[in-house]
């Protein structure tokens, strides 16, 4: 290899460093890149400002520098709503609030209707009571029961068995004062198509100003009654609908 091309390689790999230096200060700390301008053959070259590397502008040249970056434009114009997010998560229930101070009691409500307070009963059982007409309308009287006076509600059952043949009515009345009737019920009865007995059952509300007796009378031809009871249990108030 001849000399003068051993000195060619060598300058370029000096003149591949020097640049690399150079550029690796351009542009410098605030991001300014500085240049020179030739102002008669208008070349422009860049140099490092810190290290006047490859060397600073002579007074032929006149020095420029502008920014890595550009200055900030204007904002631009607002863009469109975006759609409305998810809900967050909930977050965790606040502490719970003081106890409240208890209220004044209220005005006392009036006095109810005073309940049922007394009852009586009383009963035949199985014996049997003939109770065959002596005559007209005339009926037997099968059980009875003494009260006090007071407001009532009476209730009475009792069986009447007929095994004489051909169809009967057989009747039951609740009576008060011997000569009051207050309540009447009737059935028909007929062994010949097996009808030969059946329950009546009663119900009368009754006011006492004295105490009296209560009459279960009942009456049908050629007829029995059995298993009778009446029983009362004492109210406060009767009203009529």
């Amino acid at each position: 290899m001849s000399k003068f091309k051993v000195i060619a390689i060598a300058a370029a790999v000096v003149a591949v460093a020097a640049g690399s230096a150079a550029f690796a200060a351009i542009p410098d700390s605030n991001g300014v890149i500085h240049a020179c301008y030739d102002k008669q053959s208008g070349q422009v070259r860049i140099y490092d400002s810190q290290t006047n590397l490859p060397k600073g502008c002579g007074p032929k040249e006149t020095a420029l520098s502008w920014n890595q970056q550009g200055a900030q434009g204007i904002p631009g114009p607002q863009g469109p709503k975006g759609d409305k997010g998810d809900p967050g998560e909930p977050g965790p229930p606040g502490p719970k609030g003081d106890k409240g101070d208890p209220g004044d009691p209220g005005p006392q409500g009036p006095q109810g209707e005073p309940g049922p307070s007394l009852g009586y009963v009383t009963s035949t059982g199985a014996s049997y009571t003939d109770i065959s007409y002596s005559g007209p309308f005339v009926y037997t009287n099968v059980a009875s029961l003494d009260l006090p006076p007071g407001n009532w509600i009476v209730s009475a059952k009792v069986r009447i068995s007929h095994a004489s043949g051909g169809p009967i009515t057989a009747g039951c009345v609740l009576d008060f004062g011997g000569s009051q009737i207050v309540d009447v019920s009737s059935m028909s009865l007929n062994d010949q198509v097996g009808i030969e007995g059946g329950t009546i059952p009663l119900t009368i509300p009754l006011s006492m100003n004295i105490s009296g007796v209560v009459n279960l009378e009942c009456g049908g031809l050629d007829s029995l009654a059995s298993y009778a009871v009446i029983s009362a249990v004492k109210v406060g108030a009767l009203a009529t609908p």
